[in-house]
């Protein structure tokens, strides 16, 4: 969900020449973008070892993770693996390889966590965070993490019952569109070092920093 609206705000940005997309399986706006030529498709299957793609990784200049599972039926260690294991190798192959200035890795965790919460996936989520950010102390990395509550999907992908939802929470402050947190992390990286590693976007600043993202495009 929160991928391919990351996805469609980047492609419909005019800031941004070249997406490389790492991808167990490929979607309909993935083929669209690699059509036109504003997206290198790449297949990659072991989120645990990069070293087949590290000339790709060493291009970029931001990275937009949304790889994640629900927590439903999921046995911790999986969970852990899947939302900290998972991001951290990749961050130190990228570490690794990337000789650029500056670079920010951007991450989706979760509102509501704790790392003494009775959820295994709060307790997690908090672990995720943690871990990227002190990675990142002291180097040219800065992490940034969005804490939304409920992603409403894009148009394209929508279900009804997620469509209900989102409107159900949008009044009063706990849903964001998925294209939303995609225009939020265009522009925090726009603004290159105005945010320091470790900082948090909950929903209220995920939707201002969007509204902030159109009214510059305008």
């Amino acid at each position: 969900t929160a991928g391919d609206g990351i996805l469609k705000a980047a492609l419909a940005s005019p800031d941004i020449k070249k997406i490389h997309v790492m991808t167990r399986r490929v979607t309909p706006r993935m083929e669209e973008g690699a059509a036109s030529g504003k997206i290198q498709l790449t297949l990659h299957t072991n989120y645990l070892d990069y070293t087949a793609i590290r000339e790709h990784i060493a291009e970029a200049d931001a990275v937009y993770w949304a790889i994640g599972v629900s927590s439903i039926g999921m046995d911790e260690k999986t969970y852990g693996m899947i939302h900290v294991d998972f991001p951290m190798r990749f961050v130190e192959a990228w570490r690794s390889v990337s000789t650029k200035a500056d670079i920010s890795f951007h991450y989706i965790s979760s509102s509501d966590i704790s790392a003494d919460s009775s959820a295994m996936w709060a307790r997690e989520k908090v672990r995720a965070e943690e871990s990227l950010f002190k990675i990142a102390q002291n180097s040219n990395l800065s992490v940034i993490a969005y804490r939304p509550d409920y992603i409403g999907p894009t148009q394209e992908g929508a279900r009804l019952g997620q469509n209900v939802l989102y409107w159900f929470f949008a009044p009063v402050g706990a849903a964001v569109k998925a294209t939303q947190i995609g225009q939020t992390m265009l522009e925090v990286t726009a603004r290159g070092t105005e945010f320091d590693n470790g900082k948090k976007f909950g929903t209220r600043s995920i939707i201002r920093y969007s509204d902030a993202y159109e009214a510059r495009k305008r």
